[in-house]
Parts: structure tokens; sequence; C-alpha cells
């Protein structure tokens, strides 16, 4: 009995420590990280309209203008940034050319879900 119950906790042990755990942490970080402070590349995941906007008289939030709109679409490669309180997501990367009036924006999607990071 004694060599019995020996055996089994041997055998016990041999298999605990032949097991493999292995943690694996893929989640983006969330739309308010600083992660996002920076432009990160990205590649679209869901198709999700841009808005190039402009600003009049220098002022930011109440006096916009959209001068145009694009789709993204699925698989595109671009650049994204927090755009702040204001903006949800700044965008830049090709096609997407900025000037010191006007910038692509895109305001609706405030999360991570439409794109994957590209490392």
């Amino acid at each position: 009995m004694k060599k019995l119950l020996i055996g089994l906790v041997c055998l016990l042990s041999l298999t605990m420590m032949a097991m493999r755990t292995s943690v694996s942490a893929s989640s983006k970080p969330g739309f308010n990280s600083s992660y996002w402070n920076k432009a990160r590349t990205v590649k679209v995941t869901k198709q999700v309209k841009a808005q190039l906007v402009t600003l009049k008289n220098g002022s930011w939030a109440n006096n916009t203008t959209i001068l145009k709109t694009k789709l993204l679409r699925k698989g595109s490669i671009i650049k994204v940034q927090n755009g702040g309180a204001s903006w949800g997501w700044i965008i830049t990367g090709n096609g997407f050319k900025h000037s010191h009036k006007s910038f692509w924006e895109m305001s609706k999607q405030l999360n991570t879900k439409w794109f994957n990071v590209v490392k």
C-alpha cells in the first residue's frame, strides 16, 4: 500500500512538471491609453468613415467644416493617434495629408475594435 501511494505521488508530480502553462496577452491598449498619444500603424478590420475637417477662424470645436469623407476599407494600413477630448482618432498615412488648417479625423468609433495593431 505504501509503495502504491509513493508511486502515485511520484506519477502525479511528474505529470504536473511535464505540463506547460502558457499565458499570452494579445489585447490592444484601450482608447484612453497613453499608448495612442503617438501615431501607431494599424490595419483596418471593419469599414469605417474618416472625415477631412477644417478649422474656421482658428477655433477648434464649434467652428469646423467637413471637406471630404473617405471610406477606410478592410485591410487598409494607416496610422492613428488619439485626438483628445474633441476628436476621436487623428488619421495619417498614405492618402491622408494634413495641413495647418485641416486634418483627417474619425469621431464615431471611440474604441479599438475596428483595427489591429501592426508590429
